[in-house]
């Protein structure tokens, strides 16, 4: 009786688990080049921080457009804040993600620079994600870089 008492709630159990996903990485999404991208970042983000670039103080902002292909356009707009000299900068690119468990990391390569920088990052909530640079191919991005880009709402 208890044998079959046994087997009756491993069914019920592994029949009740079959509708659930436990997958923590359902917003995972494979390319066809088999690069993996996280569907979360998809859509327009902005930015904007004040850094120096070598002795430069600069203020930047941005809007970045994460589309499903992997591809990725970045529109900056900086101001030498020494100057008040402003600079409107297009940029597009490809970009895609590696969860390796202990850290998430965003790699971005940039098409005009043919340069490719990683971050880590970390979605504070569905509309913020934090960015913390992990590496960078281009010489004048600061090795403490980091910023927040907020979701676009748009109508």
């Amino acid at each position: 009786m208890k044998k079959k008492h046994f087997i009756v709630s491993m069914l019920c159990i592994i029949t009740l688990s079959c509708g659930i996903n436990t997958s923590k990485n359902s917003h995972i999404s494979t390319l066809p080049n088999g690069l993996e991208i996280d569907k979360r970042f998809i859509g327009k983000w902005k930015g904007s921080n004040n850094v120096s670039y070598g002795d430069i103080p600069t203020s930047s902002s941005w809007i970045t457009e994460f589309k499903e292909d992997g591809t990725v356009s970045l529109d900056f707009v900086f101001v030498n804040l020494n100057t008040n000299d402003t600079t409107k900068y297009k940029e597009t690119g490809n970009w895609y993600v590696k969860d390796f468990g202990f850290e998430k990391v965003y790699y971005e390569f940039q098409n005009s620079t043919q340069t490719l920088d990683s971050y880590h990052y970390e979605f504070k909530n569905n509309d913020e994600i934090y960015f913390k640079l992990k590496m960078s191919d281009s010489k004048i991005v600061p090795s403490d870089y980091e910023f927040t880009s907020y979701r676009l709402i748009c109508f």
